[in-house]
């Protein structure tokens, strides 16, 4: 499953990224316990923002997740 984004209309941010995240693990029938998710710290990937803490959370609860991976690679 892919999900395209349109640009103009809807706008990048943390919230809408958990909601992208949460329906592609609901689309796969596999029962999903752990979430690694690794990104170069973008403005709403960044890991220490409370906004992206809070979106993360949302998905810790809406999936019934047992861990959680942030990780932030290098930039670029």
């Amino acid at each position: 499953m892919t999900i395209v984004n349109d640009s103009v209309f809807q706008s990048s941010n943390p919230m809408r990224h958990a909601a992208a995240m949460v329906k592609l693990v609901r689309a796969d029938p596999a029962n999903v316990k752990t979430i690694l998710k690794c990104t170069d710290g973008g403005t709403d990937h960044r890991n220490t923002l409370e906004h992206v803490k809070c979106a993360a959370i949302c998905i810790i609860k809406e999936l019934d997740l047992d861990m959680y991976i942030a990780a932030r690679c290098a930039p670029g």
